[in-house]
């Protein structure tokens, strides 16, 4: 059996109405995915909103490289 590292990255999409989405992109070593929350009014709040999940998920992981890991 393999050990799969998990790996947390922020990110922030604009969409075509002006407002911005958070988007969390998933790293278990073998495909990924991402998952996307609701749009923001502003890129800052969806930054926040990105990172803030990420920590949520992972909150004793280490950023490294713009990953949490």
């Amino acid at each position: 059996m393999g050990f799969t590292a998990l790996r947390l990255r922020p990110r922030v999409q604009t969409l075509p109405d002006g407002k911005f989405q958070p988007i969390v992109v998933v790293d278990d070593g073998g495909g990924g995915e991402a998952v996307f929350g609701a749009a923001l009014l502003t890129h800052q709040e969806a930054n926040d909103a990105a990172i803030a999940a990420c920590n949520a998920a992972l909150p004793d992981a280490k950023w490294a490289d713009g990953w949490l890991r």
